[in-house]
């Protein structure tokens, strides 16, 4: 249908991201094994903090695969600085004994006292079935395909931990696949094997690709939109520029300025509007229309004045 890809990430300020082998349900944290009062308590937690909770899984056939060595954690936070930090722990009940002051700032390495800064890119690729089929018949695949374009640098021993993994809901399945990119925040979709490890290659460059781009997590949809035109227009895939400036929404429209390595600034005006034609957001749902981000204009600023 012809839906940008723009403009289409979910907002977060970070993620918990928890190693689950299975089964997931459709609520990932409260309907899996988890144990009801420990994902109850969990999501309260990181809702207070803007942060949002994934489940994760190696790829593979690795269901119910019992975690005789403890789980593997990734906490990421976005903003001011992307900062992603790996611990384990032995049962998912310590999870509730975790410095959530720390997952809510730049000091998030005091979150576990064993974590460690991530020096890899982290590749998260949705594969919740319970949520949408084409995820799991659409992702699987490719982070299995990444997962063996990576097996022979070994980085899981290098680093302690697993670089690729399969991962819950993401939003947006009429996307699909799906993907999101740490520490960087940086969401993808409609991605194939190439366009996937292309990705992946980007990361370790500290960059990304702006034709796939949904959005960088931290920033609400109009802007996510408004960034990736910049980046566009001016051909920058650097992670980290365009540089967000300033932001105003009236109303359905929204003017963002940003600032390139340079300090050149670019003004950019993004209207939301739902879709004409309603469609399923995700399999098995009744047609809706969800928001779409058009950018009707973008344009350099003078070196002297930002005007918004």
């Amino acid at each position: 249908m012809g839906e940008p890809l723009a403009g289409t990430a979910s907002t977060t300020r970070g993620y918990l991201v928890i190693e689950h082998s299975g089964p997931w349900g459709r609520n990932a944290l409260s309907d899996s094994r988890l144990g009801h009062d420990v994902a109850a308590t969990l999501d309260a937690q990181l809702s207070r903090l803007g942060l949002s909770p994934l489940l994760m899984r190696r790829p593979g056939r690795s269901r119910d695969r019992e975690h005789r060595t403890g789980r593997q954690v990734f906490a990421s936070v976005l903003e001011p600085t992307p900062v992603t930090v790996a611990f384990r722990v032995a049962g998912a009940a310590e999870l509730l004994e975790l410095d959530w002051t720390a997952a809510g700032s730049e000091s998030i390495e005091r979150i576990h006292p064993d974590a460690v800064g991530v020096t890899h890119p982290l590749a998260l690729i949705c594969a919740h079935a319970k949520r949408d089929r084409c995820c799991a018949a659409l992702g699987r695949p490719l982070a299995t395909y990444l997962h063996q374009q990576l097996a022979a640098e070994n980085l899981a021993a290098a680093t302690g931990y697993e670089p690729v993994w399969e991962c819950s809901h993401l939003g947006g399945h009429r996307l699909a696949p799906t993907a999101v990119m740490l520490p960087a925040g940086v969401v993808y979709g409609r991605l194939d094997p190439l366009s996937l490890s292309a990705a992946y290659d980007a990361a370790r460059s500290q960059a990304v690709l702006p034709p796939l781009m949904r959005g960088m997590a931290r920033y609400r949809r109009a802007v996510q939109a408004a960034e990736i035109a910049v980046r566009e227009e001016a051909g920058i895939d650097q992670v980290a520029f365009p540089r967000l400036i300033s932001s105003r929404r009236d109303g359905q429209c929204t003017l963002a300025v940003f600032a390139d390595e340079q300090q050149q600034r670019w003004q950019v005006r993004v209207s939301e509007q739902p879709v004409r034609v309603p469609r399923p957001e995700s399999c098995g749902k009744a047609p809706a229309s969800p928001t779409v981000c058009t950018v009707e204009a973008i344009s350099r600023l003078p070196t002297t004045r930002i005007e918004i």
